[in-house]
């Protein structure tokens, strides 16, 4: 089901740089995050959005970092962090954290 990126908050939609072009699909199975995929115009995979649940602390994202970085140097193909325009790891929204991985 195809979600308008409006209902994502601006102020992350402007950090990972998200255009009117693309388009947001709510993405089922994850039992704690809400989690979109991100897709351009032409249908291509952009990344994975999420909103962590708020028993996450921020920082859970630079775990998810190493242990992605240490995979994926072994041949081990894992989703990778996304860094926003201001190179930070994640973004924080009205209280909330939000992340972005790579579409595998």
């Amino acid at each position: 089901m195809t979600t308008p990126l409006g209902t994502i908050p601006l102020l992350v939609r402007e950090n990972y740089d998200l255009d009117k072009g693309s388009y947001a699909t709510r993405l089922s199975g994850g039992l704690i995050n809400s989690t979109y995929g991100i897709w351009s115009a032409d249908h291509e995979p952009l990344m994975v959005l999420q909103c962590l649940h708020s028993i996450f602390k921020p920082s859970v994202n630079l775990d998810l970092q190493a242990v992605s970085t240490y995979l994926n140097e072994r041949g081990i193909q894992t989703p990778t962090l996304i860094h926003c325009k201001k190179g930070q790891p994640w973004v924080m929204e009205n209280g909330r954290c939000w992340r972005a991985t790579t579409y595998i």
